[in-house]
């Protein structure tokens, strides 16, 4: 994600740009310009924008932080230990590294609530905190989406296609 991020604007991607900076970026990645402007949104923003441009089988890593509260941040602070399979710019698979500390989890929860001000989830997942702190095993993994694979195998574009049970 940074790599092509830089390759697109010039610069890297680190969240503790300003929003002014983060939104050119956006602007010449040529990313839709989200109606509420925070470093969730503007990162959501780049990231479609990086994932409609991938043509072909590649591996997406060092994605928004902003996006993904419960992975360790790698060394930059601005990017997640997650990779991405992504073909024809569709997710087929998510291979992660969670962060472990509860505190690390919460305050990062509670962050992207903030950008998210009036979705759906408005409360931290106190669940994944308490199983944290009750000792959930450390974990890494990889998560395919079924649908995704035969969406791919069909070369179909709507997902509610090879639903089992999709829902209108």
């Amino acid at each position: 994600f940074r790599d092509e991020v830089k390759k697109h604007t010039g610069l890297p991607y680190k969240e503790e740009h300003s929003m002014e900076t983060l939104l050119n970026m956006a602007d010449v990645m040529g990313s839709t310009r989200p109606e509420a402007v925070n470093k969730y949104t503007i990162a959501t923003a780049m990231y479609s924008s990086v994932m409609s441009k991938i043509k072909g089988p590649a591996f997406l890593r060092n994605l928004p932080a902003a996006q993904s509260p419960l992975y360790k941040l790698n060394d930059d602070q601005s990017t997640v230990d997650e990779t991405l399979l992504v073909i024809n710019g569709m997710l087929i698979a998510d291979i992660v590294n969670p962060e472990r500390d509860p505190d690390i989890v919460r305050r990062r929860m509670g962050d992207q609530l903030r950008y998210r001000k009036g979705s759906q989830a408005e409360n931290i997942n106190e669940d994944i905190i308490n199983s944290m702190k009750l000792g959930l095993p450390p974990s890494r993994g990889i998560g395919m989406g079924i649908e995704r694979l035969l969406m791919l195998l069909l070369n179909t574009e709507d997902i509610r296609d090879v639903e089992l049970f999709p829902v209108f």
